[in-house]
């Protein structure tokens, strides 16, 4: 709690003869009616860390560092909370959404193949709104991914149709493999990167 040095050392002090760890976090205010009772407000319109809660932190810090040296402590602020928290929330989601042939990284996001009738360009998810003859195009990849499966002998877990970005999606390893082939055929081949949301949203 901003302002609350006074008590929190008191309770560090008792607390310091039975723990060799003590965690800080920056207060983060809610809509709750009880920060507006007690009139704590955020550092500025665009943070919600309450206001004095980094300064009380710092004194802590500096206390602890000069009265229990052998006591390791750590400050977390909302940023860095966030940051790990939406973190792992990705990873989880990674697992529950992936395909068969994705491959997940450290930081919870997708990475696999795909080959497209085109290039997609900077505006490609945008250029997918306004795509008219879409059925005709699904047909065509359907019929791509069928002949895939025929002639190099894809499982059909490994490979699928990607009826909202319009593309054929399949493992990093198979469209590297079939490189040459693909832009013979007039393929684009590619290797993505993208999270676990249902949008796809794109790294790279």
């Amino acid at each position: 709690m901003p302002n609350s040095f006074k008590i929190t050392r008191k309770v560090v002090d008792y607390f310091s003869k039975y723990v060799d760890f003590i965690n800080l976090n920056e207060l983060e205010i809610s809509d709750s009616e009880s920060f507006k009772i007690r009139n704590v407000k955020t550092r500025n319109n665009r943070y919600y860390g309450a206001a004095g809660s980094q300064e009380t932190a710092m004194k802590l810090l500096k206390y602890i560092s000069k009265t229990n040296p052998n006591i390791k402590v750590h400050y977390c602020t909302c940023k860095l909370k966030d940051k790990v928290q939406l973190g792992e929330r990705l990873k989880k989601r990674a697992v529950n959404t992936s395909k068969k042939f994705d491959i997940i990284t450290y930081d919870g996001t997708l990475l696999r193949g795909a080959i497209y009738l085109e290039k997609p360009g900077f505006n490609y998810k945008k250029n997918l709104e306004s795509v008219k003859n879409k059925d005709l195009i699904l047909k065509r990849l359907i019929s791509i991914r069928e002949q895939m499966i025929k002639d190099y002998s894809i499982p059909k877990s490994l490979i699928e149709v990607d009826p909202h970005k319009l593309r054929i999606i399949t493992n990093i390893g198979i469209v590297n493999m079939l490189v040459k082939d693909l832009k013979l055929k007039k393929l684009i081949p590619a290797i993505v990167e993208q999270y676990p949301t249902y949008d796809q949203m794109e790294l790279k």
